[in-house]
């Protein structure tokens, strides 16, 4: 990036204030410049990590989101600026076949985000052993710290045959992951971001295709403590990055979750029913009676319900949250929406009353025949649509079309690893399970 002298004597001044050589970040908390993303919870301080160790990968693939001004800078300064406030101090190292440390400061280190200076940090840039820069990123991880990855996480080989190694890949991937969570619990936080592409792109037959003023997709991995990513999840507002697209976090999470849940009342109610006091209290409903289907209308013979549910806690996107495919249900009843309750305008007062500040969804249920058992239903831990989507292995076109050019070689198999080690190690196949009693 390049900057107009004035500018870039005031972008010193202000990095020389905020960091130090060695990034400790030593501020004033009462400072009105702190962003309030970067705010710490007094509540949680034992979760504020005392280091975090940020990685880029500077392989020849890489060069197309440094040429000139990109998305990809300007999210990634905000991005270790933010990071900063979390932690005491932060590292920053380029990385391929080794680490580099780099010693020069946070917006020196973004100024000089340029192909060039990933030739002179070395190593070797020809291809991409993913395996091996995330088995190098595992062992920097550690009780007090998150470790974080940016790369295009493209598997390559050098002569090519990529595709072929595919799934030796994922099972390379899955060891690497499996034999350090056998050692240490440790949470993955994957994030997905695009920026603008100017350079060369090189397929699964290691070829090098030019691609000029093309978004592609890069991603962020931090790995480190449940709790310390946790924190940065509720801390970093990851919506503000300009090419920031989703997020998949693998968690330790062994036992399901027990969320808030209530029956409503009068939302999305087809037919009627009574409280069951037997599975209630005074801020919810958990069983229902005297049921009965709708008697006219076009919902005559029909009988459905909704159930609100606080999922603040549960480590998944919105999208993944409302999406319909990721619940299971008992063959009784059919999932027909799940809607935030911040978008929804006609709950009458009763409803509202009840779930105000402690539900953050609503599941509208219908019945799919005339008997009407007890409703369970969970949250599935499955892969997000959008890695299936962004996942390819033909990229042989990717010159001209666009479909190609908004997805990731090999990206399934690198994340399905990545998941097959959780699940054997922690397993697990739900989020949460919620059974409402229904009694006609």
């Amino acid at each position: 990036m390049r900057y107009p002298q004035a500018v870039c004597l005031l972008s010193f001044y202000c990095s020389f204030c905020l960091f130090s050589c060695d990034y400790r970040t030593g501020r004033n908390q009462e400072s009105a410049s702190t962003p309030e993303t970067s705010q710490s919870d007094p509540g949680k301080e034992n979760t504020t990590p005392s280091f975090y160790h940020i990685f880029l990968e500077n392989s020849g693939s890489m060069d197309g989101y440094v040429r000139g001004i990109t998305s990809f800078e300007d999210d990634l300064y905000k991005l270790l600026i933010d990071v900063s406030y979390l932690a005491d101090s932060v590292q920053v190292s380029y990385i391929n076949t080794r680490i580099i440390p780099y010693r020069g400061g946070i917006q020196n280190f973004i100024n000089n985000l340029e192909p060039a200076s990933f030739q002179e940090r070395g190593g070797n840039r020809s291809s991409s052993n993913l395996n091996q820069i995330l088995n190098q990123v595992l062992e920097e991880v550690d009780k007090e710290g998150v470790s974080m990855l940016i790369s295009d996480y493209i598997f390559s080989a050098e002569g090519g045959n990529t595709a072929e190694r595919l799934n030796n890949q994922k099972i390379s991937i899955y060891n690497t992951f499996r034999s350090k969570l056998q050692q240490e619990p440790f949470a993955t936080y994957i994030i997905k971001l695009n920026s603008e592409f100017n350079g060369n792109y090189y397929n699964k037959n290691d070829q090098p295709v030019n691609l000029q003023g093309v978004k592609r997709p890069y991603y962020v991995w931090l790995i480190g403590k449940q709790a310390l990513l946790d924190q940065f999840k509720n801390q970093i507002r990851l919506n503000t990055l300009e090419g920031f697209e989703n997020t998949y976090m693998l968690t330790t999470q062994t036992d399901e979750l027990q969320p808030y849940f209530t029956v409503m009342n009068n939302f999305n109610k087809t037919g009627n029913f009574r409280t069951d006091r037997n599975f209630s209290g005074s801020d919810y409903v958990r069983g229902i009676q005297n049921v009965e289907a709708a008697s006219r209308g076009e919902a005559e013979g029909q009988f459905g319900f909704a159930v609100a549910v606080d999922m603040s806690d549960i480590p998944v996107d919105q999208e993944y949250l409302t999406h319909t495919v990721n619940y299971q249900v008992n063959e009784a009843y059919s999932l027909e929406s799940v809607q935030p309750t911040e978008v929804i305008k006609n709950i009458n007062t009763r409803d509202f009353a009840v779930i105000e500040g402690k539900a953050t969804h609503v599941l509208t249920f219908m019945a799919q025949g005339k008997s009407y058992p007890d409703l369970r239903f969970s949250l599935k831990k499955q892969t997000p649509a959008w890695v299936n989507a962004t996942h390819t292995e033909n990229d042989m076109n990717i010159k001209t079309d666009s479909t190609q050019q908004a997805r990731t070689f090999g990206f399934g198999y690198l994340v399905g690893g990545v998941e097959e080690a959780y699940q054997n190690v922690f397993g697990g196949n739900t989020y949460f399970s919620i059974e409402v009693s229904v009694n006609k």
